[in-house]
């Protein structure tokens, strides 16, 4: 399956996989190959100018797309395509859904349902 997500979602399902509690070996797994798959490569790193702020014991991730600009200079995010296993979208759609069921997520994750809309067309 094809998800067409930008720099901010990539980062931010990394940043949810990294916080997620509670995987067995196999969950581990299965969230680090996609963790792979939405990496940034040094490409997309250059083009945003994609850096990562140390303050004290946290990080802080800084990006710039105002490069990318439509004729009209509206700035855009280019979308990349990821290419998931069928097993791995349902695998990060039911995250994303235990999550939300929970009540963990907060609007700063509102981003991540633009990523399960995708994924649920399966």
């Amino acid at each position: 399956m094809i998800v067409s997500l930008t720099v901010k979602p990539r980062i931010s399902v990394i940043n949810f996989l990294n916080t997620r509690k509670g995987f067995d070996l196999s969950a581990m797994r299965k969230a680090l190959k996609i963790v792979g798959k939405l990496e940034l490569t040094k490409e997309d790193r250059e083009r945003v100018n994609f850096k990562i702020i140390s303050s004290g014991e946290s990080n802080s991730l800084s990006w710039d797309t105002t490069k990318d600009r439509t004729e009209d200079g509206e700035i855009v995010d280019i979308p990349v395509d990821i290419d998931l296993s069928d097993e791995q979208a349902e695998f990060l759609a039911e995250i994303i859904q235990k999550a939300g069921d929970a009540k963990e997520l907060t609007v700063a994750d509102a981003v991540l349902l633009d990523v399960y809309d995708q994924l649920k067309k399966v």
